[in-house]
């Protein structure tokens, strides 16, 4: 009977165990670090507008990576002005019409850049002088009736190196703006033969005028570029 009480005892301490084994709650798996958000994808392609010394015009640019892209605009711009050459009063009219193609070189990766390229150059420069009264050339009395209208033409070498630096960075999302600066090395303009509507002036005398156009092209071989751009990256 004692060995049965105790058996007793041992089994109703024992037999409990599983229970609170059940109710326990089952075992929960490690938590899985969060996932790092990836960014927005940027495309190297950059498509805007550029304005400035050069004209206005489209532009396009490619980023083969984040030191080197490539880029390329096309510029048209028509001035007129007024000046003085070999004693006439002349009007002038520059038709400038450019494209060029550059390869921008970012040092540190960021917005600044620095561009050497080379661009087609139809740059091209008309004159006329029609004024009226009595003038002296060469010392030559002159008339506007005897002279009527004297006409020159110039352009310039058909591909001209360029050099330039600036800064372009992102305003938002997608939103790009810029600036640049530097020179096109032309080279100096070819003044073409004077032609005149009146009979009276002679072919030296056209000469004259025109060889001193040529003197003032001479000294205007680089041409300053300031461009600002703005456009959208995809």
């Amino acid at each position: 009977m004692k060995t049965f009480l105790i058996a007793t005892n041992a089994a109703a301490t024992v037999l409990p165990l599983p229970v609170f084994a059940q109710d326990a709650p089952p075992p929960t798996e490690p938590a899985r670090p969060a996932e790092t958000p990836r960014p927005p994808h940027i495309s190297p392609i950059y498509m805007g507008i550029t304005g400035g010394t050069l004209g206005v015009g489209p532009e396009l640019s490619y980023a083969i990576n984040r030191y080197v892209g490539l880029r390329g605009n096309i510029t048209f711009l028509d001035i007129s002005h007024s000046f003085d050459s070999g004693g006439l009063p002349y009007q002038g009219q520059a038709h400038l019409g450019s494209g060029g193609l550059m390869l921008d070189f970012r040092p540190f990766g960021g917005g600044f850049f620095i561009s050497g390229g080379a661009r087609l150059n139809r740059n091209k420069l008309r004159a006329n002088s029609n004024f009226n009264g009595v003038v002296v050339v060469d010392g030559v009395t002159y008339t506007s009736s005897r002279t009527g209208t004297l006409m020159g033409y110039a352009n310039f070498p058909s591909v001209a190196p360029t050099l330039t630096f600036g800064y372009a960075g992102t305003l938002r999302r997608g939103i790009k703006v810029g600036i640049e600066a530097g020179a096109m090395f032309m080279g100096a303009g070819r003044v073409y033969p004077f032609t005149a509507t009146g009979m009276n002036v002679s072919e030296s005398r056209l000469e004259a005028q025109r060889a001193g156009l040529q003197r003032v092209m001479d000294h205007y071989e680089v041409y300053p570029i300031l461009q600002l751009t703005a456009g959208y990256r995809f």
